[in-house]
């Protein structure tokens, strides 16, 4: 027997000083001539609570009460407030950090001793600590005292979690074929704190703790082989500046011939929001295309040999996901413009101009608060060159494959001659993915749609160029001491051209290179 539905007659404030009735009424999620619910009294509870807490009134109390018409399914709601004093922050006293340095936690914290609560400022930085995924658990609260006691301490705890990995295994990809790999990667590196015994690296304290990342990878492979390291410190002596260094050495075994690449690069950046950043950086490799079949295309045989390719970047930024592993919220945008010249000691002058694009929201929690999250991404690309001698063929954009257009060969998207893509200077690129849990924490489902088109110039762009694919996958880890992730999809093609090479099912399973 379901029985009528209630619905809130009025809604009355009594106890207010400081704030003003019809500015806590506007509010409210629960007002009058809306259907009434508990869940929506104890929302509206905490929203008041909020609304003190945002001008240091943390001790406030409100009291709700609920008077139901005798005559009509109807609720009269009444809060009592108990406004209490302003209070001010005192000592920050951090907990739990074994490994992790305090100065990483407290950077990120946006309140500090002497201000006045404010209860925004708290969530705000539990979100930015949470992102990081050091932590398994975070609590950020103010110390127990009686009403009114100010200064009040900040006491902010937090579990670790494991974020170091040392891997020997092999892998496969339908993107780069068989592989073996040896591997260290630490996400929360730091180069300053060396292992003084055999237990600090048992126990994952060696090289840890610092807020920096770091990874070295050797994987020899059938299709792909190489040697790669990266480090990043994304706040240099806890400043809002970033400085990253990355060095490679890779050979690949492409359709009509061979290209090896070995370089580098180094940026620099500055943090200059909570969520906006710039970064430089300076790139240099040494290409070499070899073996080159004699059906390869023109365009191959103009870059046999050796090349110089140095280029100079500007990246902006703009990124509020909640997570930097597994974002479930937020977006990430990032514009980039990327310059090769003469002046940098590079024997081909292009411009390329980049625009990306992220979009994640969860749109339901399940009862083991696992997310399911809707995620978009798009990315557009065009490379500025004075003729194809300035456009070499290992430059150009490429699409398809495992990470990119699915439902498409690794490169299948776009023309093709002598069984070789070609690439283009035009890129575009779009998705739409729901991913759902499935089992236990790291098991999801994903159905998508992938879109992208491959072309010279923007001008050539129409609709009957667009390629689109529909699909379906799964994703998990399998545990330690494994710890290998694993893609699979299904992507099968609505749309596609003469010279595409369509493949429906594409795969990740170790290292995703």
């Amino acid at each position: 027997t379901e029985g009528p539905l209630y619905k809130v007659r009025s809604v009355s404030i009594t106890g207010n000083v400081v704030l003003d009735s019809a500015a806590l009424l506007s509010g409210l999620k629960m007002t009058s001539g809306k259907a009434f619910s508990f869940t929506s009294l104890d929302a509206d509870v905490s929203s008041l609570k909020d609304a003190y807490g945002h001008i240091g009134r943390i001790d406030a109390v409100v009291t709700p009460s609920t008077i139901f018409a005798l005559d009509a399914p109807e609720v009269d709601v009444r809060y009592r407030l108990e406004e209490g004093a302003t209070i001010t922050i005192g000592e920050i006293d951090v907990f739990g950090n074994d490994k992790t340095r305090d100065s990483v936690i407290r950077r990120d914290l946006k309140f500090y001793p002497g201000q006045t609560f404010d209860t925004d400022a708290l969530t705000l930085s539990r979100k930015r600590l949470q992102r990081l995924a050091y932590f398994s658990s975070l609590t950020i609260e103010p110390e127990q005292a009686p009403p009114g006691t100010s200064p009040r301490n900040v006491s902010v705890s937090v579990e670790e979690t494991p974020t170091g990995q040392f891997s020997i295994g092999a892998g496969i990809s339908s993107n780069s074929g068989l592989m073996g790999y040896i591997s260290f990667s630490q996400r929360n590196f730091d180069y300053a704190r060396p292992a003084r015994s055999f237990r600090d690296i048992v126990e994952g304290r060696a090289w840890a703790g610092g807020g920096q990342s770091f990874s070295l990878e050797a994987a020899p492979g059938s299709e792909l082989s190489q040697v790669r390291m990266n480090f990043r410190n994304p706040r240099v002596n806890d400043s809002d500046y970033s400085f990253g260094l990355e060095l490679h050495l890779w050979e690949r075994e492409r359709d009509t011939y061979n290209e090896r690449r070995a370089g580098g690069g180094i940026s620099v950046g500055k943090q200059f929001t909570d969520n906006a950043f710039w970064e430089l950086s300076l790139a240099a490799d040494n290409v070499r295309v070899s073996s080159i079949e004699n059906w390869a295309p023109p365009d191959v045989f103009a870059v046999r040999g050796t090349s110089e390719v140095n280029t100079l970047g500007l990246t902006l930024g703009h990124d509020t996901r909640d997570s930097f592993v597994m974002p479930s919220e937020g977006h990430r945008l990032i514009a980039n413009v990327e310059n090769s010249s003469e002046i940098l000691a590079s024997e081909f002058d292009f411009t390329r101009l980049r625009l990306e694009g992220n979009w994640y929201r969860t749109v339901r929690r399940d009862k083991f608060d696992r997310p399911t999250v809707l995620s978009t991404r798009t990315k557009f690309a065009y490379m500025f060159a004075d003729g194809d001698e300035n456009a070499p063929i290992f430059e150009r954009y490429f699409a398809g494959g495992a990470f990119d257009v699915r439902g498409f060969q690794y490169r299948g998207l776009g023309p093709r001659q002598g069984g070789e893509p070609l690439g283009g200077k035009f890129l575009a690129i779009g998705g739409l993915q729901y991913e759902v849990p499935l089992v236990g924490e790291y098991f999801r489902g994903a159905l998508f749609y992938d879109a992208g088109t491959l072309l010279d110039t923007p001008g050539d762009l129409t609709a009957d160029e667009i390629r689109h694919t529909v699909g379906f996958g799964i994703r998990f880890i399998i545990p330690p001491p494994l710890n290998m992730p694993v893609l699979l999809d299904f992507g099968f093609v609505l749309k596609d051209s003469d010279q595409d090479e369509t493949q429906v099912f594409s795969f990740s399973m170790g290292r995703s290179i």
